[in-house]
């Protein structure tokens, strides 16, 4: 956790938050302790139905934990003027669930029911489900703030699903892939300056832009054919970014090597494969090729790291994206891996990538050729030493031998021997 400055004052966030509670005690809180616009927060209130009392309850729940920062005041009047920011909606939670309810004229519970409604979109008419609001006494419908932007946001969601259109989450994430703000990331799909700016407010991209911006999101190689041919419309800040980008991408997708290939391969299976997870399916499908086929798919050799084999090459190439899913781009790798290698490594993963990284690692550390290399280590010590071949082919013929690692059930009764779950 970052640790946050005291103000320019030398207020730290606990002295602001002891200021708050004695004026509180003392019955003379303002609301500029609490949010920098009077109006935004009188605004907040009313839209929650909150009272005098309530806003006290609240306020005094107030802890360094809804702390966020210090700024200086927007409001022209008084520049100088120092506001400190809490994160107070998460006080609120008994407050959420009621709204004013007018045939009752009182505050009230509700419930959320759904609707078939019809509308017009982009000249289409689209049938969707509706969210509204009524009161848990008298039943009459409630007006329950951002129920109507949520249902707009959904209907937009569910025609440009429907239709094939790129979501604007989607367009989002083609900034966030490429580091690149809106303006630059227009000039260099040869676009106009703003259009991307106009698709994040709602304006709906022809069928042509949609396709190219899917198409952006998705293949990194598109955005290289794009971008050079017009980054000579863009800043040399902004050209920086996305070609260091497109390198990072252009580096986790290549494949010059068949361990190289077999990696991505299982990076495009449907499961979510970590650098961890990467690692101990890669020492399998060795394993497994062995066994099944009488074969050596690989030569590159893994090491018996502390959390299980490794083949340092491609745990390097891959390390940035540390704990999380290794995501790359879709890619045909039939031509690079023979059909009977693809078979092995499908049955792989039909049986280990449903388990996670750690216990992968658990399975691995059950094991002979991982067990005799690290022998003599500590638990956390690190270890490069090298796990052969040929102590993984003895290991699993004559655990083949045994279990009949072949066939599914055998696979499953070997899983299931070493203790692990």
């Amino acid at each position: 956790m970052v640790a946050i400055l005291a103000d320019p004052d030398g207020y730290s966030p606990s002295d602001i938050i002891k200021r708050l509670h004695t004026c509180i005690d003392s019955g003379t809180y303002g609301l500029d302790y609490i949010i920098d616009c009077r109006d935004k927060n009188e605004e907040f209130f009313q839209e929650y139905i909150i009272s005098e009392n309530d806003r006290i309850e609240i306020l005094k729940k107030l802890s360094i934990e809804h702390y966020v920062r210090w700024e200086y005041s927007n409001n022209p009047r008084y520049p100088n003027d120092i506001v400190h920011i809490f994160a107070w909606e998460r006080c609120m939670d008994k407050y959420m669930d009621k709204v004013l309810c007018t045939c009752c004229r009182s505050v009230q519970s509700y419930s959320v029911l759904t609707e078939k409604k019809k509308r017009i979109w982009n000249g289409i008419e689209c049938t969707y489900n509706r969210r509204y609001a009524v009161c848990d006494k008298c039943g009459n419908r409630v007006s329950v703030p951002g129920m109507d932007d949520l249902n707009e946001t959904e209907f937009d969601n569910k025609c440009r699903e429907e239709h094939d259109y790129i979501l604007i989450d989607e367009i989002n994430d083609i900034l966030i892939r490429y580091d690149v703000e809106k303006r630059p990331l227009s000039l260099a799909l040869g676009m106009g300056e703003h259009t991307i700016e106009n698709y994040l407010k709602g304006q709906l991209p022809n069928k042509h832009y949609s396709d190219m911006l899917k198409r952006v999101l998705t293949n990194y190689r598109y955005m290289q054919e794009l971008y050079s041919s017009n980054k000579d419309r863009i800043n040399n800040h902004a050209a920086k970014k996305i070609e260091s980008k497109l390198e990072f991408y252009n580096r986790i997708n290549s494949h010059s090597s068949m361990i190289e290939s077999v990696a991505l391969y299982v990076l495009n299976s449907k499961y979510e494969i970590t650098n961890l997870s990467l690692q101990k399916l890669l020492y399998y499908v060795e394993a497994f090729c062995q066994v099944l086929l009488q074969e050596k798919i690989y030569s590159n050799r893994c090491e018996a790291w502390t959390y299980g084999p490794v083949y340092p090459d491609i745990y390097e190439k891959y390390k940035t994206f540390g704990k999380e899913q290794i995501l790359v781009d879709p890619v045909d790798l039939s031509k690079d891996i023979d059909e009977k290698y693809r078979k092995v490594i499908d049955y792989v993963l039909n049986l280990f990538a449903i388990y996670n990284g750690v216990t992968l690692k658990d399975f691995s550390h059950a094991e002979d050729p991982w067990k005799n290399a690290h022998a003599g280590y500590g638990e956390k010590e690190h270890c490069q030493e090298i796990i052969t071949h040929e102590a993984i082919t003895d290991y699993f013929t004559k655990i083949n031998s045994k279990y009949d690692l072949s066939k599914e059930a055998g696979v499953k009764k070997y899983i299931s021997s070493l203790g692990v779950i």
